[in-house]
């Protein structure tokens, strides 16, 4: 592999990732591991597109699990990639905004509240692009945690950890998302339609359904 096309390593490894969280999200009731193949191949997708934007390799491995300093790296690329997304406040912050709605307006004595009896207009903002990104948000504030499915976190995030959220399995901005990196790289390793062929892998038809989204 030459020097131009290193980045390729980046979107082999991201499709491993990503098929087995397919497997494990779509025929399995395990939520913290899907949590870390999720978000590892979030990573190494986002480390193909900053590496074969700017062909520097050492600065791409060297960017460890900030995802969401991957993803303005490469939204600050040429090509910029995927500028139609944009964060709207830390999980945390995010996360106490919907625990509020869910206090207020969720529970049986609500008396028929509305989001705008309890929250303003800029929160609710964040709080619609929220509830449609749960899982993105979690995973880009905690990946060097996500490997310890039931010990103890460390540093900033291990409050977060046991906060509950809506984890759709699978997560369709995720399946989108990738759709979006496989446009952008212009690259296919084929390894995902080896898998739905039937080639290294035994899939169910459930995750075989799901993983066809990303060529339609």
């Amino acid at each position: 592999m030459s020097d131009e096309d290193q980045w390729k390593s980046f979107a082999w490894d991201a499709d491993e990732f990503f098929i087995s969280y397919m497997m494990v999200a779509c025929d399995s009731s395990f939520v913290e591991s899907t949590h870390f193949l999720y978000g590892h191949s979030v990573e190494l997708y986002l480390k193909a597109i900053y590496a074969k934007q700017t062909n520097d390799m050492k600065t791409a491995m060297a960017g460890r699990h900030n995802i969401r300093e991957l993803l303005q790296l490469c939204q600050a690329g040429n090509p910029p990639f995927m500028l139609s997304f944009s964060f709207k406040g830390t999980f945390d912050e995010l996360y106490k905004i919907q625990n509020k709605v869910s206090r207020e307006i969720s529970l049986p004595n609500s008396e028929g509240k509305k989001l705008t009896d309890v929250l303003t207009e800029e929160e609710i903002e964040k709080y619609n692009h929220y509830v449609q990104h749960q899982e993105f948000y979690y995973i880009s504030e905690n990946l060097m945690n996500l490997k310890y499915l039931h010990s103890p976190w460390k540093g900033l995030g291990k409050g977060n950890k046991g906060k509950n959220f809506v984890s759709m399995r699978p997560d369709l901005f995720l399946i989108n998302f990738v759709k979006e990196v496989k446009a952008y790289l212009g690259f296919d390793n084929g390894l995902i339609k080896n898998c739905l062929e039937g080639f290294g892998c035994n899939l169910s038809q459930n995750t075989k359904g799901w993983l066809s989204e990303i060529y339609k």
